[in-house]
């Protein structure tokens, strides 16, 4: 429902409770109870918001580079500035006010400090990607996907310039090309709601309105408030003479509408109840993440917020029923599987906790974490090939995942593809 911000969309955190278990058997204990590698004890995986401080007045870089991921534009902008003025060839800061310029409309300045970033770090993906964003956004469109070709040569597992290249595809009359980009993507990364959208778009061009129903319904799938499918999807099945699904559609819809402006109204409460949670204040985090739960019930996400909350708490029963609402609301939801698998090996019922969390990666294979939690369990009980697999497993995502990843996240950030 968060689908336009990656600060909101999924809210993509992994939210684990690092600290020891005391119910656990010993050796559980300490596979368990521990971050997952290369993380220090008591931290965790960064959030798509930075949480906390975003720096001291007297670090402007960390100042402006934090209030920029926590989406606060105008006020990372005079503190890159400071920034930029003490480190002028800085790529980061370049990129950084590359961003702020971009998201307010200052094309020209935008372009300036991509190019400039490029300059002292030729081939930087982020940079890239936000000059390809730019020119898109400002109608150069030959240049643009020049641009998104060398972003896929400098970055081959970030999805977000291939998504980006077949929506342009899609804007030049290329339907075809699109189509076949968006099958690249989706053969490699399957989950990708945007490639789905895409592909949906392209095949309605080209009139084969079932395939396109079912590429819509992928992505609305994957992303339950996604505006552009579920729009798209109401007109397909208008199309098809299918009006009772063409309802069905239009509520749907509607129904996401309703969501997202709730959403706004309780994006306050989600960003305090991050913060606090990243903290380990998680009594505060709990009233932040009820606020948000009697303003949105229905909300499957929030519910999964409560659950991890009440884990950290020790509350395991309510945390229970909170993971299970979550279910109940989005049983394709690999995450809230992967918590009910860590709640079920606090409790020792290890081979409910072995099910749920192959159950997450039955959903998400490329979702990493549940492989940590299985090499835990097949440790505890003496199976050290089961658990030294999975290890490598976790390893191997864990890469793949890191090497994928945009350096600078901010509200904004993701591929609006409608």
């Amino acid at each position: 429902m968060y689908h336009d911000e990656v600060i909101d969309r999924r809210f993509r955190v992994l939210l684990f409770d690092c600290r020891p278990v005391r119910a656990l058997p010993a050796l559980l204990l300490l596979t368990l109870a521990g971050c997952p590698a290369g993380d220090s004890a008591g931290t965790r995986q960064p959030t798509a918001v930075t949480a906390g401080r975003p720096g001291s007045a007297a670090d402007p870089v960390q100042s402006g580079l934090g209030l920029l991921r926590r989406g606060d534009l105008e006020g990372a902008e005079p503190h890159l500035l400071e920034g930029l003025r003490r480190s002028p060839h800085d790529p980061r800061l370049l990129e950084a006010l590359g961003l702020v310029y971009a998201r307010t409309d200052r094309w020209r300045k935008a372009e300036e400090m991509y190019r400039a970033s490029l300059e002292a770090m030729p081939g930087r993906a982020g940079a890239l990607l936000g000059l390809a964003t730019v020119l898109i956004d400002t109608g150069r469109y030959p240049e643009a996907l020049q641009v998104l070709e060398d972003v896929r040569r400098a970055d081959p597992d970030n999805p977000a310039p291939q998504v980006k290249q077949a929506l342009l595809l899609m804007r030049t009359a290329r339907s075809v090309e699109a189509a076949a980009a968006a099958r690249a993507v989706i053969g490699r990364r399957p989950r990708e709601v945007e490639a789905h959208y895409v592909l949906g778009l392209a095949l309605e061009d080209q009139g084969d309105l079932e395939g396109a129903a079912a590429a819509f319904g992928r992505a609305a799938e994957l992303d339950p408030g996604h505006l552009g499918a579920l729009s798209h999807l109401q007109t397909v099945a208008v199309r098809r003479r299918r009006p009772e699904a063409a309802e069905r559609f239009r509520q749907a819809h509607r129904a996401a509408l309703l969501r997202r402006r709730v959403e706004e109204r309780v994006r306050g409460h989600r960003l305090k109840g991050v913060e606090a949670f990243n903290r380990a204040d998680y009594a505060t985090a709990l009233v932040e993440f009820e606020a948000i739960a009697r303003q949105d019930p229905d909300d499957f996400q929030v519910h999964l917020y409560l659950g991890s909350t009440l884990i950290a708490l020790e509350r395991r029963s309510e945390a229970r029923a909170a993971i299970g609402r979550s279910l109940q609301l989005q049983p394709r939801n690999e995450r809230a599987l992967m918590e009910l698998g860590r709640l079920e090996a606090m409790e020792e019922h290890l081979d409910a906790a072995v099910s749920a969390l192959r159950q997450a990666i039955v959903i998400n294979p490329e979702f990493a974490e549940p492989h940590y939690y299985l090499a835990g369990i097949h440790a505890a009980r003496g199976e050290a090939a089961a658990a030294d697999d999975e290890r490598r497993r976790y390893q191997e995502l864990r890469a793949r995942s890191q090497g994928a990843a945009m350096e600078i996240v901010a509200p904004g950030m993701g591929v609006k593809a409608r």
